[in-house]
C-alpha cells in the first residue's frame, strides 16, 4: 500500500514514469510531424496516386484487394474482406474468441501474400535508406522476436512449469537433499538452545523469559521440519496466481504474452509497410522506438524470471532461517530479512505479469484502429489516425516500462540493474537528441551573438533586441541562454560542452598516438623519407609531446640525441623554461648539455662535401647565430667571450638572465683588454668599424689604440654616443698629438662636426 501511495503522491517512480512519458510522446510527435510533412510534399493522403495504390482499410492494416487492383493492374485481385479477416461477429462470421484469433492470423497471412505479390517485397531495396530499412526490419525485428520467444519460454518453463521442474526433474531431489542438511544443522542449534534455556531456568526458576524462550524453541523445532513445505506452498500459490493472469493473454488461439502484444498493437504488421523512395525514414525511426522498447522489456523480463527461479530455490534450501529468530533474539533480523526477501521474490512474477496485463488492457482499450503501421506509414490513407495513435502508443510503451519499475520495487534480483540499463539507454537517446538540437542550437546562437559584436550594425541590432524585450534578452541573458544550452545534459551524463571537450581530448590522444608511432619509426628507419618525416614531426610537436618522448629515452642514448638534434631553438627554449613539475631541473640540464654539444659539433665540423672547412671554436662563435650562442651554453660563451661580436651581445641580453649577461659582458671586456695589452695591433685585425667603435672604453682611451682608429670609427662613436665626453676628449688628445695634421682623423676632429667629439 505504501508503494502505491508513493506512486500516486509523485515519488521517484512517478517522476521517472513521467520522464519516460514525455520522452516517448515527444519522439512520437516528431515522427508524426515528419510523416505528415512528407505526405504534404508528395501530394498528401489518399488523393495521391501512391496512397491510392496502398490504402489500408479501416480494419487494422488489411489492404483492400479492390483498391490495390485498381492501382496496380495485374496485381492481386482478391483478398479476405475486412469483416472476415478481422473476425467481426457478423452474420456467418466467427463467433468464438478462438475462431476470431484464427481468422486474424489467416487475414495477416493473406495480407502478406497479397502485398508481396503486388509490391514485390523481397526485391532489391532502393538506395541507402532502402538498405537500412530492410536490415532494420530483418535485424531489429529478429531481436524482438527472439526476445519474445525467450520471455514466453521463461514464463512457461520457470513460472507455470515451476512445479514440473521440481517434481519431474532433478531440481526437487537436489533441493530436498540440501534442505535436509541445513535442517539437521539447525536442529543441532536448537539442542544448544535447549541446554542454554535449561541452565537459565535452574539458576533462576522464576525467570518468565526463559519459559517464553522454551515455548518458542519447541515451536521452532517443530516448524523447522515443515519449513520446506511452507515455502513450497507460497511458491505454488504465487505461480498459480501468475498462471491465472497469464491465461488472459492470447495470440492466434495460443497463450502468449509477447504474441498477444504484437497482434493486438499491430506490430506484426509493421513489416508489411514497404519502403518507398524518399518516404519512410520516419517509419524506420518509429519502428526502432517500438522494437527497442519491446526488446528491452521482453529480454529483461526473461532474465528476471530465470533469476527468480534460481533465487527461490536458494530460499527453499535455507528455509529453516525463517524460524531461527524465534530461538535466538540476535538472529531475528536475519529471519525478518528472509521472510521479506522470500515473499517479494515469490510474488514478483504475478505482480510483473499483472503489470504487463494492465499494459495489454491499455492496448486493447483504445477504440481507434490499433495498428502501429498506420502511425508511421506516411504513404497510407489512414495516416490521419496518427494523432489518435500517439497517446495510445505512448501509454502502452510507458506501462511496459513501468512493469520494470514495479519489479524493482518488488525487490526482484537483477531488476535494479535492468532498470538502470533501461534508464541509461533512455538517457543516452534523450541526451543525444538534446545535445544535438538544443545544445547545438545554443552553441550556434552564441556564435551568432558574438559575431554581431564585430560590426556596428550588429551591435545596434543587439541593443534594439534588448530594448524591444524590455531587458529580458540583454547581453547577459543571451550569454546565459548559450551557457545553459551548452552545459545542459538533458538527462544524460554529459552536455554539448562536455561532448566538444571529449572530442578535442580524443583528437589530441589520437594525434599523440600517431606522433609516438611516427617517432618510433623515425628512430629505427634511417631512410631519407623517414628522416624527413621524423624531423617534420619533431619540429611541429608540442612541448608536452616532446617531454613525453624525451622521458622515454636515456639522456646519453642515440635516440635521445637524435630527437634533440631535430628540435628547433624555440622548442628547446620552451623546454628549458618549463616548470619543475613538468620537466625537472635534472632533465633540463641534460637537454641543455646535449643541445650545446650538438651545436658546437655542427659549428666546428667540416661542411658536407667541403673537406678542411672545419673551424676553431672561437671563429665558430664569432660567426654563430644568437640562437646557436644560447645553445652552446653560458660556460662555453664565458670561456670565449672576447670572440662574441658586440651586436650579438646586445641580442643576448634578451636571451640570458640579467646576471648572466652582466657577468658575460664583464668577462668579454676583461679578455679583450688582456689581449690588447699583449698585442695592441692584433685586437683590431679583421674587425669592422662598427665593432671597433664598440670595444671596451679601457682600450679606446689608451694611446696605443690610435693605430686601430679611423674617421669612420670616430663618426660612429660620436653618433651613437658610445663614450662619455671626457673619454672622447682623451681620444681626441691622443689623435691630435700622434697623427699628421693632414690625416683624415685630424681634419675630422677640426671640422665643425668633429669639434663636438
Amino acid at each position: 500500500m505504501t508503494k502505491l501511495v508513493g506512486i500516486l503522491s509523485g515519488g521517484k517512480i512517478a517522476t521517472r514514469l513521467t520522464a519516460r512519458t514525455f520522452v516517448l510522446f515527444g519522439l512520437s510527435l516528431a515522427i508524426f510531424t515528419a510523416s505528415t510533412q512528407i505526405i504534404s510534399a508528395q501530394g498528401g493522403g489518399a488523393d495521391s496516386g501512391q496512397a491510392a495504390n496502398r490504402a489500408p482499410s479501416i480494419d487494422g492494416g488489411l489492404y483492400s484487394a479492390a483498391v490495390r487492383a485498381n492501382g496496380n493492374p495485374g496485381g492481386v485481385t482478391t483478398a479476405p474482406s475486412p469483416e472476415v479477416g478481422r473476425g467481426n461477429a457478423g452474420p456467418g462470421g466467427p463467433t468464438t474468441e478462438a475462431e476470431r484469433a484464427q481468422a486474424r492470423a489467416a487475414a495477416d497471412k493473406a495480407q502478406a501474400e497479397a502485398i508481396a505479390a503486388s509490391e514485390g517485397l523481397g526485391s532489391t531495396p532502393d538506395g541507402v535508406l532502402g538498405l537500412f530499412h530492410t536490415y532494420v526490419l530483418s535485424g531489429v525485428g529478429w531481436v524482438v522476436g527472439q526476445a519474445g520467444l525467450a520471455f514466453d519460454y521463461s514464463i512457461n518453463r520457470f513460472v507455470i512449469g515451476f512445479g514440473d521442474l521440481y517434481v519431474n526433474g532433478n531440481t526437487g531431489k537436489t533441493i530436498d537433499a540440501l534442505w535436509s542438511t541445513i535442517r539437521d544443522i539447525f536442529n543441532l542449534t536448537f539442542i544448544f538452545g535447549l541446554v542454554y534455556i535449561g541452565f537459565k531456568m535452574i539458576l533462576d526458576s522464576s525467570d518468565s523469559s526463559a519459559r517464553k524462550m522454551l515455548v518458542s524453541l519447541v515451536g521452532a523445532a517443530l516448524l523447522v521440519n515443515f519449513s520446506l513445505f511452507i515455502t513450497k506452498f507460497v511458491v505454488d500459490f504465487s505461480n498459480i496466481a501468475a498462471a491465472q493472469i497469464f491465461a488472459a493473454f492470447e495470440s492466434s488461439g495460443k497463450l502468449s504474452i509477447t504474441g498477444g502484444f504484437m497482434e493486438l498493437m499491430g506490430i506484426n504488421r509493421l513489416i508489411l509497410v514497404k519502403y518507398t523512395a524518399g518516404g519512410s525514414f520516419a517509419y524506420i525511426i518509429g519502428m526502432l522506438i517500438v522494437f527497442a522498447t519491446l526488446a528491452y522489456v521482453f529480454i529483461a523480463g526473461a532474465v528476471l524470471i530465470i533469476i527468480r527461479f534460481v533465487v527461490l530455490n536458494i530460499y527453499m534450501v535455507f528455509s529453516p532461517l525463517m524460524f531461527l529468530g524465534w530461538v535466538f533474539p540476535a538472529m531475528q533480523g536475519y529471519s525478518k530479512d528472509y521472510w521479506s526477501g522470500f515473499l517479494r521474490q515469490a510474488f514478483f512474477a504475478p505482480a510483473f505479469i499483472f503489470m504487463l496485463y494492465l499494459s495489454y488492457k491499455v492496448a486493447a482499450s483504445f477504440p481507434i484502429q490499433r495498428d502501429m503501421a498506420n502511425m508511421f506509414n506516411q504513404n497510407g490513407s489512414t495516416v490521419t489516425d496518427a494523432p489518435g495513435l500517439i497517446p495510445y502508443f505512448a501509454m502502452v510503451m510507458v506501462f511496459l516500462c513501468a512493469s520494470m519499475i514495479v519489479s524493482r520495487k518488488m525487490g526482484a534480483h537483477g531488476a535494479t540493474m535492468a532498470v538502470s540499463v533501461g534508464n541509461k539507454l533512455r538517457g543516452s537517446v534523450q541526451s543525444s537528441i538534446g545535445r544535438n538540437t538544443i545544445g547545438r542550437g545554443a552553441e550556434k546562437f552564441g556564435k551568432l551573438n558574438d559575431s554581431l559584436e564585430g560590426s556596428r550594425t550588429g551591435r545596434n541590432f543587439k541593443r534594439a533586441l534588448s530594448v524591444a524585450s524590455f531587458g529580458t534578452l540583454d547581453e547577459r541573458a543571451r550569454r546565459n541562454i548559450t551557457k545553459s544550452g551548452k552545459e545542459a545534459k538533458f538527462g544524460g551524463s554529459y552536455s554539448r560542452s562536455d561532448d566538444k571537450k571529449f572530442a578535442t581530448e580524443l583528437a589530441t590522444t589520437q594525434a599523440s598516438g600517431a606522433f609516438a608511432k611516427s617517432i618510433k619509426t623515425g628512430l629505427s628507419d634511417n631512410s631519407a623519407e623517414s628522416q624527413i618525416k621524423f624531423e617534420q614531426d619533431i619540429t611541429s610537436a608540442s612541448t608536452p609531446q616532446l617531454i613525453e618522448q624525451l622521458s622515454k629515452h636515456k639522456s646519453n642514448s642515440a635516440s635521445y640525441e637524435k630527437i634533440v638534434k631535430a628540435m628547433s631553438h624555440s622548442q628547446v627554449t620552451k623546454l628549458l623554461d618549463s616548470k619543475d613539475e613538468d620537466f625537472s631541473p635534472e632533465k633540463r640540464l641534460a637537454l641543455a648539455t646535449a643541445r650545446g654539444s650538438q651545436v658546437i659539433n655542427r659549428l666546428t665540423t667540416d661542411l658536407p662535401g667541403q673537406p678542411g672547412s672545419a673551424v676553431s671554436l672561437p671563429k665558430a662563435i664569432a660567426k654563430a647565430s644568437v640562437d646557436d650562442l644560447v645553445a652552446v651554453g653560458y660556460n662555453t660563451l664565458k670561456t670565449n667571450a672576447m670572440y662574441i661580436p658586440a651586436a650579438k651581445m646586445d641580442d643576448l641580453k634578451s636571451k640570458l638572465t640579467s646576471t648572466e649577461h652582466g657577468l658575460l659582458t664583464a668577462e668579454r671586456n676583461k679578455q679583450l683588454t688582456d689581449e690588447f695589452n699583449r698585442s695592441a695591433g692584433s685586437i683590431f685585425a679583421g674587425k669592422k668599424d662598427s665593432e671597433i667603435a664598440r670595444l671596451p672604453k679601457d682600450i679606446l682611451i689608451k694611446p696605443q689604440a690610435v693605430v686601430g682608429l679611423n674617421q669612420r670609427v670616430l663618426e660612429i662613436i660620436l653618433r651613437e654616443n658610445y663614450l662619455e665626453t671626457a673619454d672622447r676628449a682623451k681620444i681626441r688628445t691622443h689623435i691630435l698629438g700622434m697623427t699628421d695634421p693632414s690625416s683624415p682623423m685630424t681634419k675630422f676632429l677640426n671640422s665643425p662636426i668633429g669639434l663636438a667629439f
